[in-house]
């Protein structure tokens, strides 16, 4: 019991930390923030005269496009003001998320370019439902698909998921996901909880829904809070729902309820040899590195992103929440 307790409030912990940046009250049209402390663009350490030249690159007299990263007053454009900023910086030094915020834009800088649906496809990424009120549409590949289910780890030098405006004009986020372990039910431990592992298909725990995460979520960055939030109980299966097919997400499924959907296209799990439907327990980290967001960097959702669309409650269409969600704020 002891330990079952222990990581029980070590998980609910965690959660409730990830939250609390996520839960901002700040709506659309409140101030936004630069994505680094300082013009270290490079992630070289120190601000420096290579980093105003970077800046001078994308400054923006003739420069159609809006670039997040050097955006360093955070009002919406790259010019003059910025280059003055930056230049009062020379010689100040960053912080390992600085660093790491700007090794992740200038690895994936093409997304702030990359516009269209068939653009998005045609790059290896699939769309996963409707959208989201304050995501917007969540497109993954892969990569993306096995990290949530499981079958390998979150590759942070892979762009797993993007975050897409409704009519595919725009690319606001990426996002990363991870496999977590969960806590269920199990009148056979003497606990009455127990972390039995994904895939055993006669574990009691088969037909339980998920109650809490045992683990703690991954870590990009020592030393920082990343803000990685939970997703429990996620089925993946290709349907076709009424608008063709595509890819359709549940969360706060069984296992069993999930291997029971229809799927015309089912995943091979090495583990078991077996054909199955995607059901994973994950963390996920939201990255906002194109669109300043007044909620932060990591926030779960912006609030200037697909206001018109229904919230995850709607879309789950009623679906019952397990008791830990509802009492720690497991939404994305």
């Amino acid at each position: 019991m002891k330990f079952i307790t222990t990581v029980l409030a070590t998980a609910m912990s965690a959660a409730i930390a990830g939250q609390a940046a996520a839960h901002s009250d700040a709506v659309c049209g409140d101030p936004r923030h630069p994505l680094l402390s300082v013009a270290d663009f490079n992630s070289d350490g120190v601000v420096d005269g290579k980093d105003i030249a970077m800046l001078g690159r994308k400054n923006g007299k003739g420069n159609k496009v809006y670039y997040a990263l050097y955006d360093l007053n955070a009002d919406g454009v790259v010019d003059d003001q910025d280059v003055s900023v930056a230049a009062n910086q020379i010689g100040m030094t960053s912080t390992p998320l600085d660093q790491w915020l700007a090794r992740q834009y200038i690895r994936f800088e093409q997304f702030q370019n990359i516009s269209g649906h068939a653009t998005i496809l045609a790059m290896g990424y699939q769309q996963l439902g409707g959208p989201f009120e304050g995501h917007g549409v969540h497109w993954m590949n892969e990569a993306g698909m096995f990290a949530v289910g499981g079958l390998r780890e979150a590759d942070q030098t892979i762009a797993e998921g993007l975050n897409v405006t409704i009519d595919g004009s725009d690319i606001p986020a990426l996002f990363w996901g991870e496999n977590a372990v969960p806590l269920f039910n199990d009148p056979g431990s003497p606990a009455g909880m127990s972390t039995l592992d994904y895939p055993d298909p006669n574990g009691i725990w088969n037909n339980e829904r998920v109650q809490a995460f045992a683990d703690s979520p991954p870590d990009f960055i020592p030393g920082v809070h990343e803000n990685w939030h939970t997703h429990a109980g996620t089925c993946l299966t290709f349907w076709d729902a009424g608008n063709g097919p595509e890819w359709q997400t549940n969360q706060y499924m069984s296992n069993a309820e999930c291997q029971a959907m229809p799927n015309l296209a089912p995943f091979f799990d090495p583990r078991i040899g077996q054909m199955v439907n995607l059901w994973g327990n994950f963390w996920m980290l939201h990255v906002w590195l194109y669109d300043l967001n007044p909620r932060g960097v990591f926030a779960n959702t912006h609030p200037c992103v697909a206001p018109e669309a229904p919230d995850e409650e709607t879309i789950n269409g009623g679906r019952e929440v397990p008791m830990w969600f509802q009492m720690h704020g497991g939404h994305s």
